[in-house]
């Protein structure tokens, strides 16, 4: 009380028993003073007055560069005096660095990623949308966006101060690969694999794997020759980065074995029978003989021979598979016997 035995006003600032302020550096706040006891009116004086919107109210609005304490003197109708303070907290705002967009090829990811510098660790992070993210909660999420996204993160650090940041992550599409994905050759034989690519960012860049029996491994198009069946891989990387694999079988399949038999002499005018042999492969088989002549059939395994010169005939069989064998006999013609 004063001489005359009025009551000195009280100050509280805020909710009690918290008097101070905290802020985020470029944020305002308000000086929430409340005054009671004394006699009304009461005249405010706050000091500094620096970040102030006003120094003559209870509550001005305060948007202060650094931390500080103000001073709020109050002083009633009877010219009774108080004072009390209050701390404004400053704390710097945290920053983001990121890079403004990425690109990602259709059904793939991207590794997407804000760097916090300054203010307080540690950080929360929040991105929006969640969709496509692996985690929306993380610094460095995986994103897979089925279609071209702008991605915004907002981090908070251990003082509640935030920060946001974007990310464009663009889709961009696969070229369209097709092959023929199976092939079936003869053992020995050769066969043109085939790549057609559309679509996706030119110029196209083709790996084949593995390079075994192929006559080229960077072109659409090599000649396959493997000496046992191969699944060849094919990975197509267009101009943007984007990658196709696809998966091409050349199945070798196994000829048959053909044995003409065991070479044959006969005398002039007598008849023989060829005994071929065939196995493996796959059956019914195509037999044809050559030449023909002194043949009673081309087309079978046993022909019968009779000829008036030497010659050697040949046997080329077919399979079912359209594999071919030969093998070649000889049949030799005895001179008649001298008669003197």
């Amino acid at each position: 009380t004063d001489g005359s035995g009025d009551m000195e006003p009280d100050i509280y600032f805020g909710r009690v028993p918290a008097h101070n302020l905290s802020l985020c550096g470029g944020e305002a706040g308000k000086l929430a003073a409340r005054v009671s006891g004394g006699k009304k009116p009461y005249t405010y004086a706050w000091s500094p007055r620096t970040g102030l919107s006003s120094a003559g109210v209870a509550t001005p609005e305060v948007r202060p560069e650094q931390t500080g304490r103000y001073v709020l003197t109050v002083t009633d109708a009877n010219g009774c005096v108080v004072r009390d303070s209050v701390l404004v907290s400053v704390h710097p705002q945290p920053a983001l660095t990121m890079a403004a967009e990425v690109a990602v090829c259709k059904d793939g990811n991207v590794q997407i990623g804000a760097e916090p510098t300054g203010g307080a660790s540690p950080y929360r992070y929040r991105w929006s949308p969640a969709t496509g993210l692996s985690n929306a909660a993380i610094a460095t999420p995986l994103a897979s966006p089925s279609r071209s996204t702008t991605y915004t993160v907002t981090i908070t650090d251990a003082n509640g101060c935030n920060a946001t940041g974007t990310v464009r992550v663009s889709v961009t599409p696969r070229p369209d690969v097709r092959v023929r994905d199976r092939h079936r050759i003869c053992s020995g034989a050769s066969v043109q694999l085939s790549a057609s690519v559309r679509g996706g960012t030119a110029p196209y860049v083709y790996s084949w794997t593995p390079a075994t029996g192929l006559s080229a491994t960077d072109t659409p198009d090599p000649v396959a020759s493997p000496a046992t069946s191969t699944t060849y891989i094919l990975r197509v990387t267009d101009g943007a980065g984007c990658v196709v694999e696809r998966n091409v079988d050349v199945d070798v399949i196994a000829p048959p074995i053909v044995e003409a038999g065991q070479d044959v002499t006969l005398c002039e005018g007598t008849p023989a029978v060829l005994d071929a042999r065939v196995a493996g492969g796959k059956p019914p088989y195509r037999t044809v003989w050559s030449p023909s002549q002194g043949l009673n059939s081309v087309s079978r395994l046993d022909p019968t021979v009779k000829t008036t010169v030497s010659r050697t005939y040949r046997i080329t069989v077919t399979d079912a598979n359209g594999c071919v064998a030969a093998d070649s006999v000889t049949v030799h013609v005895a001179p008649p016997p001298a008669v003197n």
